[in-house]
């Protein structure tokens, strides 16, 4: 895998939204210049670290499996408080059908609000999630918004599945 930015270890978080859990960790250092964008989007079938997962390339799950999506988001802004700098994140995800009807949906996934001593704009997460059971066999689109909340622009990605 490829790595982004200094790669330097920072915060941690974990946070458990049925039936999604979700881990973020902050990646490195870079300038946001023109808001948020998604420089890595993946499947996997696990992940280990930043830039460090077992890609799913062909995107095939069935019910019921468990399914991680990794990305990278570069391009956050970030302002000061109290002597620190915020950065404030907001990720949503979607899948949708062929023809666009969502069959899951979680605004604010996860939200990352977080002081740092020094700018940060670049940083990691993965979500997991089960897929839904009941669902028909056929491709998916997993949607992706990454929402810069200080900046209040966005950027989004999708990632085909199969549904077997």
């Amino acid at each position: 895998m490829r790595t982004r930015g200094l790669g330097r270890p920072g915060l941690i978080c974990l946070r458990v939204l049925v039936p999604i859990l979700v881990y973020c960790h902050l990646a490195g250092l870079a300038l946001a210049e023109s808001g948020p964008s998604i420089t890595e989007l993946a499947l996997a079938y696990d992940v280990r670290g930043y830039g460090e997962y077992t890609a799913n390339p062909d995107g095939r799950v069935s019910p019921g499996e468990k399914v991680y999506i990794y990305l990278e988001v570069d391009g956050i802004a970030s302002q000061v408080m109290r002597g620190q700098y915020q950065s404030r994140v907001s990720i949503d995800v979607e899948i949708v059908t062929p023809e666009g009807k969502a069959v899951f949906a979680r605004k604010a996934a996860v939200v990352l609000n977080e002081q740092y001593e020094s700018p940060q704009h670049e940083f990691w997460f993965y979500l997991w999630a089960s897929v839904p059971k009941g669902l028909t066999t056929g491709r998916y689109m997993v949607n992706i918004t990454a929402r810069d909340l200080i900046a209040d622009t966005y950027s989004q990605s999708g990632i085909s599945i199969w549904l077997e």
